[in-house]
């Protein structure tokens, strides 16, 4: 049957078969509803809203070796996967994938980025990595390495929470650089070739702050303390010299005949604060005294010590003067005093105290016009040496027992020496 453009067929519901078997065929037995059946099933329901299979994962759209050329989606589209379990949405220049992961096997290409199973690959140019957060590198085999161009360079090693950064190619070094003041400066290198850390020309190490720190000016290694930098000799000295200062920071080596103040009476040995424990003089050593060094405490190895004026001229003796800080002598105070005793004796008891001595003692009270003063000689039998004999400021001579006298030896007086012979037989 022929049909003009103008005759319209009314179905009422009724199918349409198209094949001769009649298994294929279009209704509308459905308000606004239109069926594709192919093979006596219903494959494809079309509606004034949608085109979809009459089941779910019944159709596709296309085969593998019969392909749509393009499919054009309107704004703001969604592209649902079971159901809506995951879906790719379209907004304005973005397409945004929800619900799930992305899952790429071979490969993906983003402009000229491929991410290929463990590799992100740039074809060209430089690569930022931007978050509003942190960047977390997180590896679990405990190495984070740096390449270029497949070349390992360097790598960071996690040993035991010990953080390791090590340099891969032999010989090569680590280098720190600052930027000051607009220049790229280089601070510190750890250098492979020495295995040292290397500090650039005039580069210091600090310590707290400015005025305590290292360098190297490239000849001399300065140190500064409290603000003063000393520079160190750049090679040694002779055996037996000391490193002194100019007074500038300048440290050099000079050999010392003596260790001497810069100028006369210009330093002490200690204070009264600080003291030296003990002063150790070799055999023969000498206390010199003096500008002219004229008195002197000499040792005599193995013996003992000699105080000794130098001068030549008449009437130059050496005086030894012990003197009292006392501010109020009183009878019996003793002025001065020297002890003679065996401390070291094994015996020890009375073996050990003070065998003998002698003492200035004052007779009275001290006055402006009184400091009588008698001496006592002390000696010791079992006991603390004790007075035996005194000479007293009238000169008197007081004797504890008996005066012994040589045989045919004389008493006498200022005017008569030889008044008395005591003879043999004390007559």
């Amino acid at each position: 049957m022929a049909l003009t453009k103008a005759t319209l067929i009314d179905l009422n519901s009724n199918e349409l078969i198209l094949d001769l078997d009649a298994d294929t065929s279009i209704t509308a037995d459905t308000d606004d509803t239109i069926h594709f059946k192919i093979a006596g099933s219903d494959e494809i329901t079309m509606t004034a809203t949608a085109f979809a299979p009459s089941t779910s994962d019944g159709q596709a759209l296309g085969t593998s070796s019969l392909m749509f050329a393009d499919l054009f989606l309107a704004s703001g589209s969604v592209v649902n996967f079971n159901n809506g379990d995951v879906t790719l949405t379209h907004s304005s220049n973005t397409l945004t994938l929800g619900g799930g992961a992305l899952d790429v096997d071979g490969g993906i290409t983003i402009d000229n980025i491929t991410i290929d199973g463990t590799e992100i690959d740039l074809s060209s140019g430089d690569l930022t990595i931007d978050v509003a957060g942190d960047i977390v590198l997180d590896a679990g085999g405990a190495d984070v390495i740096i390449k270029d161009d497949g070349t390992t360079i360097a790598t960071f090693t996690n040993s035991s929470t010990d953080f390791i950064i090590e340099s891969a190619t032999s010989d090569k070094d680590i280098i720190f650089k600052v930027n000051d003041g607009g220049s790229s400066t280089e601070v510190m290198r750890l250098d492979g070739d020495v295995s040292a850390l290397l500090f650039p020309s005039n580069k210091e190490i600090r310590f707290t702050d400015a005025n305590e720190s290292i360098k190297g000016d490239g000849s001399n290694l300065i140190l500064k303390s409290g603000g003063t930098a000393f520079t160190i000799p750049a090679s040694d000295g002779s055996s037996g010299q000391a490193l002194i200062t100019d007074g500038s920071g300048a440290l050099s080596f000079t050999t010392l005949s003596a260790n001497v103040p810069s100028s006369a009476d210009g330093q002490a040995l200690g204070s009264a604060s600080l003291e030296w424990s003990d002063l150790f003089l070799a055999d023969g050593g000498t206390i010199q005294f003096g500008n002219d060094q004229e008195v002197r405490l000499i040792h005599t190895a193995d013996t003992g010590l000699i105080l000794k004026h130098t001068a030549t001229a008449d009437d130059k003796p050496v005086s030894l003067t012990l003197q009292t800080g006392e501010t109020d002598m009183a009878a019996n105070d003793v002025i001065g005093k020297i002890d003679f005793q065996a401390p070291d004796e094994g015996t020890g008891t009375d073996a050990i105290l003070v065998a003998a001595g002698i003492e200035a003692v004052a007779e009275g009270d001290f006055s402006s016009s009184n400091n009588a003063t008698k001496l006592s000689f002390k000696t010791a039998a079992s006991e603390a040496a004790a007075e035996k004999m005194s000479l007293s400021s009238a000169g008197l001579l007081t004797i504890t027992d008996d005066l012994i006298i040589g045989d045919g030896k004389t008493i006498g007086s200022a005017s008569d020496p030889d008044a008395i012979t005591i003879a043999s037989n004390g007559q």
